[in-house]
């Protein structure tokens, strides 16, 4: 595979624009999503694709219990998610890095 390939591949998966947090699984709807003052979901903007790989950082603030997921969403869309296990007593600042990678496996 070339690299062209492997970064057209993780381009695909900018449709991804917005992240949310999650107290426990969300299933495949988005389900159990935060409920707190003042939380929303954070947009997240990516890295141009290099080698096969793109980034992107969001940070919620005054963040307070127990955090199990983050969600990743295109507009309304739940798309997936990924563990994320945060237990936080007071309010915090959380910053959630999403990564895609895409590599060739011989």
């Amino acid at each position: 595979m070339y690299l062209g390939q492997l970064n057209a591949a993780v381009a695909s998966f900018t449709n991804v624009d917005t992240v949310s947090l999650h107290t426990s699984h969300p299933g495949d709807t988005g389900a159990n999503e935060l409920v707190l003052t003042g939380y929303t979901r954070k947009s997240i903007t990516f890295s141009t694709p290099s080698a096969g790989y793109i980034f992107g950082l969001v940070e919620f603030l005054d963040v307070v219990g127990d955090i199990e997921y983050a969600g990743l969403w295109d507009g309304t869309t739940f798309i997936s998610s990924r563990p994320l296990m945060a237990t936080l007593p007071s309010p915090q600042r959380l910053r959630v890095l999403v990564e895609v990678t895409a590599e060739e496996k011989l």
